[in-house]
């Protein structure tokens, strides 16, 4: 079909599909030779953002401990925060937080010009998204009334490419040698699309619903972007993961302005 970028999608078990991406819009942010290629390269298995167990949430009398107490080791070695393996947490009753897809700071070009994950929720200054679960995630969280003890909290993209594209266009940075994206905001019109056209391959449902399942969670909350929270949340209600399923009245990149002055807060609301 004109006006359509096939592009072959990955998964680790060697599983493909094709994905099919309205081309004017991908353009929009990337208007490159050999797209469908250049998309493709970030779609391999080894450009996947882990699933990581960030925190510990003590809860006393359903109010949670604040500052967040780290995971247990660092796993993750190109993570700025202390990110474990989320399989090991997988039955000591985690919390789920699950964000849509990891965008820029998720990642980055090693010196021998490869693509590499980091972890999710990477951006840790101001307003970002691993700043608003640091700090606001106590209050949060605390919404859920979780009996007396200690969650591990893992974060988890259902989707965990990069949609955003944005690392498809790139400049070199003068100080360090390093490419970076020469435009880091997101375009939530591609995003979205992107998210949605990877999130119907069967496999990436397939492999988040075994992901969730395995972790054997006590609580999901799910804080994706607004117009994407409702196709997991359907998802999750027609094959629970657990019975406790929240939704979050806004991601955690937007926290920060929600509790800022004549902020409403952030609500959970269980589904």
């Amino acid at each position: 079909m004109a006006g359509m970028l096939n592009v072959k999608v990955m998964w680790p078990t060697g599983a493909s599909a094709i994905g099919r991406f309205d081309e004017i819009l991908v353009r929009q942010v990337a208007d490159i030779e050999n797209l469908s290629e250049a998309i493709g390269k970030i779609f391999l298995p080894s450009c996947q953002v882990p699933d990581a167990w960030r925190y510990y949430l003590d809860v006393t009398a359903g109010t949670i401990t604040s500052p967040l107490r780290l995971a247990p080791q660092r796993d993750l070695v190109h993570s700025c925060y202390q990110d474990t393996f989320a399989w090991r947490a997988a039955g000591k009753q985690p919390v789920l937080l699950l964000l849509e897809s990891p965008h820029v700071d998720e990642f980055f070009y090693d010196t021998a010009c490869v693509f590499r994950p980091k972890g999710p929720a990477q951006r840790s200054n101001y307003g970002g998204t691993g700043y608003g679960l640091r700090t606001y995630g106590s209050q949060v969280l605390s919404q859920l009334s979780l009996p007396t003890g200690s969650y591990p909290l893992i974060v988890v993209n259902p989707v965990p490419y990069h949609t955003s594209l944005r690392w498809l266009v790139t400049d070199v940075t003068k100080s360090t040698g390093r490419r970076k994206p020469k435009v880091r905001e997101i375009n939530p019109v591609v995003r979205d699309h992107v998210w949605s056209v990877l999130w119907q391959l069967a496999f990436m449902q397939t492999d988040f619903l075994s992901r969730c399942r395995n972790y054997a969670p006590v609580a999901v909350v799910n804080a994706c972007t607004q117009l994407l929270q409702p196709q997991v949340t359907q998802f999750l209600r027609h094959h629970p993961v657990c019975s406790a399923l929240y939704e979050c009245s806004s991601h955690p990149s937007h926290w920060t302005r929600a509790f800022g002055k004549n902020g409403r807060g952030v609500q959970l609301t269980r589904v």
